[in-house]
């Protein structure tokens, strides 16, 4: 007797599905970055990468972060963006004191075709950007 094999039975999707869910604007380390924040939620930075002609980007959304409190760290082939947000909380009325400390940090990857001696790094309303510029070839002119 023939199976109908035409129906398939649909199940929610989980975290290991998205683990194969690699499209081109998403690659293979992004995706596992994004499978362990979900599974063990927070501790990493979110941070977006795109690259253009010129230039590979790294943005990370650092709202109610102040610039002192952000550490950049370019070892070899990876940068490493720290977060150590301490605030004092003063309870006058109490008399109470507490402080509050959170703690963030995100290795990502570098690509080989980047001048990373040529780095820049800007702050501004919360969004850290950073930019490398891409190695260029030699321009051959056709004769």
């Amino acid at each position: 007797m023939a199976q109908d094999h035409s129906k398939k039975e649909m199940r929610p999707r989980s975290m290991f599905d998205e683990l194969f869910d690699v499209t081109k604007s998403k690659s293979i380390f992004e995706t596992m970055d994004q499978l362990f924040a979900d599974a063990f939620g927070g501790g990493t930075l979110p941070v977006s990468q795109y690259e253009t002609k010129t230039h590979y980007h790294i943005e990370a959304s650092l709202p109610g972060v102040a610039k002192e409190e952000i550490d950049i760290e370019l070892n070899g082939d990876s940068l490493k963006i720290t977060v150590d947000k301490r605030q004092t909380l003063e309870d006058e009325k109490r008399g109470k004191r507490s402080s509050k400390r959170e703690f963030q940090e995100r290795t990502i990857p570098l690509p080989e075709d980047i001048l990373r001696r040529d780095m820049k790094a800007q702050y501004e309303n919360g969004v850290l950007k950073i930019a490398f510029p891409k190695k260029r070839g030699k321009k051959i002119e056709i004769e």
